[in-house]
Parts: structure tokens; sequence; C-alpha cells
């Protein structure tokens, strides 16, 4: 009969092989203590773990040009290793504990994972995974732990491990390793991220045990139904043998509208856009067919940093990015942090309530030195090319005013300096009924307005979109929803602003023609799903699309809103 294990998919794709089991890491006491005597030499023992690792980097880097994605994420695990923070905090802590190199390698990225990973962001909680692997791989190099030699593998084989850093990635063989199961890790982490990029099926986070499975097992990962099938039946090879071919002709079919303009089949030009949150995203959105970044994450830099970027380390990463886009749409969201995301280089106080609390526009007016810091930097990048710069969680004209006045107080900044700079496109991310509600009293000082769903669903609900429960109770398409967002695309378009829409919503093709119908003037969304909205647009009318519009926006009902929906999509596959 087989066994089935289930996980989190990334990429579209089935594969075939048997399974390759890494082991796990090593086993070891993590209260073991040494004398002081011992102490230098483990430090010694560390450093020379972290240049061993450091060197087993330079042939994978050699393989790549420097702004290719394994590149840029194979010098982000580089600079962990180089971190003075980092590598200070670990020999501290075998001075004061005690420790022996790999507990003490052990405890300070397990430290440093759990404040990631309690973070309500899965984008910045999923570094958490990425640092834990790192440590364990630094812990396999001490320990002197002797890994299979997959460069000698001759049949198609899926590689089992606990997580893998992307240097470990970069390194696999890709000739027979056909598809990768992480009993750890989420579709967020630099991993999976590569995992994309090289399109090989990958099933993260899945469940294992209990299953029967040994080296060799005979395996089919369907990444699509984010499924694990152990030893299966020969009906299931067969019926997913069938699958694959369907799914291989549905990848060429997209494949082929990759470099085709995005536009309806009556000739409305839809700009396709990503949300990112690094260099390596832009690649994988221009490779994808996307048309440029709808939304930058910029908090993201401030990810692994042990103290806050500074103007001139902002205008680069920013000045990096439009030089990379080459003309293309640019926008910039300032910092979206807060209590709920609680980074190492901020040390925030605790929220009661962190999603109705200090977070996005209200935590940088709150804070502008830092605030005045990136908007310094934006202005200057701005003087090299065109910018849009979006500012999150703005509910009032009241914010709005103080963030214009911030703005301009840094350009007077920049002029008593000499330093040149241009002006930027200017937006606010729509996130709460309250952002909707004022948009007649604010779009007169504005360029665009980008609608983000995800929290508008959360504030319109009342619904922590965190909570899986409530996420199915109060799904991302509703009648109240919608009712909003043709109210902030109409209230947009009497004065004359396009609008982009930059939460989940966008990417999800069942509503492209809906949205397109209530007149949205352009998507954004993750590289990965550019090509599924984009065979939507291709395919649809837009008096096709009012109609379904009007009768969707007239639903009362979340099943009527199904039904309307289904109908349509449905029809058009």
């Amino acid at each position: 009969m087989g066994q089935i294990a289930n996980g989190i998919g990334v990429s579209a794709g089935i594969a075939f092989g048997q399974a390759l089991l890494m082991p796990p890491a090593l086993d070891f006491d993590a209260n073991q203590r040494l004398g002081s005597s011992q102490l230098g030499a483990q430090q010694q023992i560390f450093a020379e773990a972290c240049e061993q690792v450091s060197a087993s980097f330079e042939p994978l880097l050699a393989q790549f040009t420097d702004d290719s994605p394994q590149a840029q994420l194979l010098d982000a695990e580089l600079m962990i290793l180089k971190d003075e923070e980092f590598i200070g905090a670990i020999n501290q802590a075998i001075t004061t504990l005690h420790l022996p190199a790999h507990v003490a390698v052990h405890r300070v990225t397990q430290q440093h994972a759990d404040e990631l990973q309690a973070m309500e962001d899965d984008y910045l909680a999923a570094r958490g995974n990425d640092i834990l692997s790192l440590g364990k791989r630094l812990i396999r190099q001490i320990l002197g732990e002797q890994l299979p030699d997959l460069h000698a593998l001759t049949s198609d084989t899926i590689l089992i491990a606990e997580d893998m850093t992307p240097a470990e990635f970069t390194a696999l063989p890709l000739t027979h390793i056909v598809g990768l199961v992480l009993t750890q890790g989420g579709l967020t982490s630099h991993t999976a991220i590569l995992a994309r990029a090289a399109g090989i099926p990958t099933l993260l986070n899945c469940d294992l045990d209990g299953q029967e499975l040994t080296n060799g097992s005979g395996l089919i990962l369907n990444a699509n139904a984010q499924t694990l099938h152990i030893n299966p039946s020969a009906q299931t090879v067969e019926h997913l043998k069938t699958s694959q071919a369907k799914l291989k002709a549905r990848q060429a079919r997209l494949d082929s509208i990759r470099h085709l303009p995005c536009q309806t089949l009556d000739g409305l030009a839809v700009p396709l856009l990503a949300n990112v949150g690094c260099e390596a995203d832009i690649d994988l959105l221009l490779s994808s067919g996307g048309e440029g970044v709808g939304l930058l994450r910029t908090e993201l830099m401030l990810l692994n940093a042990a103290t806050l970027p500074d103007e001139d380390t902002q205008y680069k990463v920013y000045l990096d990015c439009l030089r990379q886009l080459d003309g293309s749409p640019f926008t910039i969201r300032t910092l979206d942090i807060g209590a709920d995301k609680a980074l190492t280089a901020l040390k925030l106080p605790p929220e009661a309530n962190p999603a109705l609390g200090n977070r996005g526009i209200r935590y940088s007016l709150s804070h502008p030195d830092l605030f005045r810091r990136q908007l310094r930097a934006v202005l200057r990048v701005a003087n090299h090319g065109l910018v849009r710069l979006m500012f999150p969680m703005i509910n009032q004209p009241e914010e709005l005013d103080a963030v214009l006045q911030e703005l301009e107080l840094c350009r007077q900044q920049l002029l008593e300096r000499e330093q040149g700079y241009g002006e930027p496109a200017l937006g606010i991310a729509v996130e709460t009924p309250a952002a909707a509600l004022n948009l007649d009293s604010m779009l007169p000082k504005l360029d665009f307005i980008s609608i983000g769903t995800n929290d508008l669903t959360q504030y319109t609900m009342a619904a922590d979109r965190t909570v899986p429960q409530l996420t199915q109770a109060f799904p991302t398409l509703s009648p109240p929803l919608l009712k909003l967002i043709k109210l902030c695309i109409d209230a947009a378009h009497r004065h004359g602003l396009r609008v982009s829409m930059c939460g989940e919503l966008a990417g999800n093709p069942t509503a492209t023609a809906l949205l397109l119908g209530m007149g949205l003037d352009e998507f954004s969304l993750s590289p990965s799903g550019l090509l599924e909205v984009k065979e939507k647009i291709l395919t649809s009318r837009i008096a096709d699309a009012r109609k379904l519009a009007q009768k969707a926006l007239n639903c009362q009902r979340l099943d009527e809103l199904h039904s309307c929906l289904a109908t349509v999509n449905c029809a058009a596959d």
C-alpha cells in the first residue's frame, strides 16, 4: 500500500527516486563542561572550523557570477561566519561557561534562532532555520563527522535531511539528486529560494515520524500536492507518472508565455511586479518574466544585523537593486517593523497585542533618527533612476502629513550636505479599513497606492492572520474585503492615481479576472507565482472581467462568492 508523509511543497514538480537519508546531527551532551586549561584549545578548534567551512565555499562561489542568487546567499552565510559578534558570542560562551566548542556553537545558534523564530513575519522567522542549519554544519566540522559522498550517486535519488544551508544546497550534484525532503525549514528559507530557482521539487517541514523509511526506499515526491509517497504501489506510480507528464506540459505552456507582453485579450497592458526581500529575489523575478519590484521589504536588511544599518549601507543596497532592475519599476517600502517583528538590532519592549501596537509608520515616526536615515538613503537613490517610495500602515491624513514633513526635512539635510537627491513617487500601503475610508483626504498628496490584502483582511475581520484556524474561518477573499478593495480603487481613480496590490490575493490566479474587472492597475506578488497570474491575464477580456466583478460585488455570503468565481475559473480551465 505504501505510506504518505506531508510537508510544504516548494516549486512545481513530481520526482521519482530512491531515498538517501543524511545522518542527523551527532548527539552530544549539551551540559558538558571543561576545565580552564582546555578553553584556549576549544577556541582554536572553533576558529579552525569557521575557516574550514568558509574555505569550502570558495569552489562553490567560483561556479557563479557575483550577482547570482547562489553567490549572494553564499555570501550571506560567509558574513555570519566572519561576523565579529557571532564569533565573540561563541568564544565568550566557551570561556565564561567552560563549554566545548561544539556545545558553544549549539547554544549560541539555538538562542539566536529562537529569537528569530518567535517573530510573526514568516520570512524573518525562517532565518532562524538558516542559522540553526549553519550551526549544525559547524558542529559537524568540529566533530569530524563524515557524510555520504553525493558525487558517487549513479541513480535518481531523493535526498532526506533535517535541514540544509544554502552552501550545502549549492554543493549538491543535481544530476542525480532529483528531489529534496527536509524535516525542517519553511517556504521563505534561503534553501527554499535556491530550490525554487533550481527547479528541483522540494518538500519542507515534512513530518516523517513513524514512517518506514530507509536508504533505498522507493519514493515519489509530489511538491504540488505537498506529499511524499514512501514505497508506493504500482497504481500510485502509474497515476503520478501521468500527473507528471501533465505538469511538464503545463510548465512548458507557462514557459512559452514568459516573455510575452502582459496584456489582456483586448489589449489592456497590466504590469506584473514582484514582492522581494533581497537581490536574489530580483534575479528570480526577472527570470520569471516579472516587470519590476512592487514591494521591497527593507526591514530584511536588519535580519542578522547586530546594529542598525547606516545611511550609506542602505543607499548601496537600494542602488544595487535599482541597477539590477535596469529601468524597471522599483518600489521601496520603508521599514515595516515594531513589536510584531522583534529584530536583534532593535530592543523592542513587549506588547500585549503587537498587531495593534507600535508598528509600521507608527514605529518610524516615533524613531525619527532611524526613519530619516532611511529617507535620506531613498532620496539619494532616486537621483539615479525612477523610484517609488511607499509608507506602511498609514491610517489617517495626520500621519501622512508627519511623514511628508520628515521627507522635507531630509531634503534640506541633503542640500546642506551638498548631496544630490531625486524625487521618488510617493504612495501608501492601504492595510486597514481606516486607511481605505480616509483615502480621499490623502490621495491629493500621493502618486499611487498599493493594497496590502494580508493586513487588510486581518483588520477587517478582527482575525489574527498567523492563526491557521482563523485563516480558514476568514479567508483572503470575502464580500467585505471586496467592497473595501473596490472603495480604494474607485477613490484612487477619481484622483487619477494607479492602484497596485501587494498582498497574497494578488498572487491568487482564482481572483485575477475579478481584480482586473474591479479596476486593479497592477499586480505585485511572489516571483514564483508570476506566470500563473500572467496566464490568467493573457486569457481575460476586460468586458467579461467587469461583469464578473459586478456579480461578485453583489455576493453577500462566502459560499455565493466562491460559487461565482468557481464557475468562471472552471470554464476558463
